[in-house]
């Protein structure tokens, strides 16, 4: 597991994991794995929110490891892209087919930075 960021720490629950890496100062990496839910949503709310409020330069959410993606998931994410606005943060996420999938579905797969891979993410 990797170290927490100050104000954060990596989380983890019985259906979700998340881990949290800051591959060189000003660019930030959440890797969740697991399931998003409304039971899990508020641990990775929690999260993302610690390291927005770091305020890296990017930030980059991998979605890659997630086997389930509900609308708390979508709420979430959405809370997240506010907050990165009003922060000036570069928002990128990895996002694997079921979750493009139901962001395109409520009609957010344009608000998004979406990638398939986490180098592509990384290298913008």
């Amino acid at each position: 597991m990797n170290p927490p960021l100050p104000g954060g720490s990596p989380g983890r629950s019985d259906l979700l994991t998340v881990n949290v890496t800051t591959l060189y100062p000003g660019l930030v990496i959440i890797e969740a794995c697991g399931e998003v839910d409304t039971a899990t949503s508020p641990m990775l709310h929690k999260e993302l929110t610690a390291v927005a409020q770091s305020t890296p330069d990017t930030l980059v959410v991998d979605l890659t490891n997630i086997d389930f993606f509900g609308s708390s998931g979508i709420k979430t994410l959405m809370q997240l892209h506010r907050q990165c606005i009003a922060t000036g943060i570069r928002l990128r996420m990895v996002a694997p087919k079921p979750v493009h999938r139901s962001l395109e579905l409520v009609g957010l797969g344009s608000t998004f930075i979406l990638f398939d891979t986490l180098d592509k993410a990384i290298t913008g």
